[in-house]
């Protein structure tokens, strides 16, 4: 059993006005290696955050590992490893990390 005891503060900031929609996969490779039935899928959400708006995402992790962002203006046609775009963020053990994807 992983414990999940690290959390990720995903702040999503719309600050151009191009793009009201984010779609947005995280991904962990402890438990793609741990968990076969979910692919290591944490999480995988569409966000519609408005023009100057901020949009807070609280993800409870596996800590200790280094997890990765996708993310997208379109939806994810298969898995979201095609994303155009990729963060990687460490979770460290019963600590929040604080991210932001400003679009």
């Amino acid at each position: 059993m992983i414990p999940i005891d690290g959390k990720l503060s995903l702040i999503l900031d719309n600050i151009n006005a191009q793009f009201d929609t984010i779609f947005v996969g995280v991904y962990s490779p402890i438990l793609d290696s741990e968990t076969g039935f979910s692919d290591g899928i944490v999480s995988s959400e569409a966000y519609i955050i408005p023009f100057g708006a901020s949009h807070i995402k609280d993800i409870d992790l596996a800590s200790n590992e280094s997890i990765i962002l996708y993310w997208s203006f379109f939806p994810f046609t298969s898995l979201f490893g095609v994303a155009p775009n990729r963060d990687t963020v460490f979770i460290p053990k019963n600590q929040t990390v604080f991210h932001t994807i400003s679009f």
